[in-house]
């Protein structure tokens, strides 16, 4: 009898858990696809309120004083990486093409603590005003007893706002990070790194200007 009831007692407990477990992954990848939704209305929504910035050619970028003021190494990456070719043989009347946002998936390994553990993310850029990342990943670590833990990691900059958070098995938080200057200069910092994916962005522009004005503000005041 009492064997009977511990078994009852042992499976409730499992049921619960499971539950838990369950409404708190969907909790998690409810709070991720709005956020990434968040990053891509604020896209669609500029878009819609400015012109046609695919229209840009060549002769526009090349005439722009602000892209002659730039340093030699960066005027001849955004030649490459914009196919805008070199001042000899540039055809100044072809339109460039202007990478608005991109979405991927990512899976690789991270170096922690000298053990490379595997990873799995989606990844959502946007270059457009209010410039911004998300970065939903899953990293397989690794216990003491040799047991794998899943650990949920969310790293996103939006409307100039930084956050890190990050969940064992979305039950405990290892990790709330927001509402803090440094990591929103660290998350700027981030999109400022991986802005080569979307080449158009790094052209001299508004958005560029107001990211690294307020990167210099937020280093003098920390």
């Amino acid at each position: 009898m009492m064997k009977t009831t511990l078994f009852r007692i042992v499976a409730i407990a499992g049921f619960i858990a499971i539950a838990i477990v369950v409404r708190s992954r969907r909790s998690w990848r409810s709070k991720s696809k709005w956020l990434a939704s968040q990053l891509m209305q604020q896209q669609q929504q500029q878009q819609n309120q400015q012109h046609d910035i695919s229209l840009t050619t060549i002769a526009m970028i090349e005439d722009d004083p602000s892209f002659q003021d730039l340093p030699y190494v960066v005027k001849r990456y955004l030649r490459k990486a914009l196919q805008l070719g070199s001042d000899d043989t540039t055809t100044t009347t072809k339109q460039v093409p202007w990478i608005q946002s991109v979405q991927f998936q990512q899976h690789g390994t991270f170096r922690i603590h000298g053990i490379w553990v595997p990873f799995v993310a989606t990844q959502y850029i946007s270059a457009m005003d209010p410039i911004g990342f998300l970065w939903d990943s899953t990293v397989l670590m690794v216990s003491p007893w040799g047991l794998d833990m899943p650990v949920s990691v969310r790293d996103a900059f939006m409307n100039g706002k930084g956050s890190l958070e990050a969940s064992l098995g979305h039950m405990l938080t290892l990790a709330n990070l927001h509402d803090n200057p440094q990591i929103d200069l660290g998350e700027e910092q981030r999109w400022l790194a991986e802005a080569v994916l979307i080449p158009s962005a790094l052209l001299p522009s508004k958005q560029i200007h107001g990211v690294l004005s307020a990167d210099t503000k937020r280093k003098r005041n920390s």
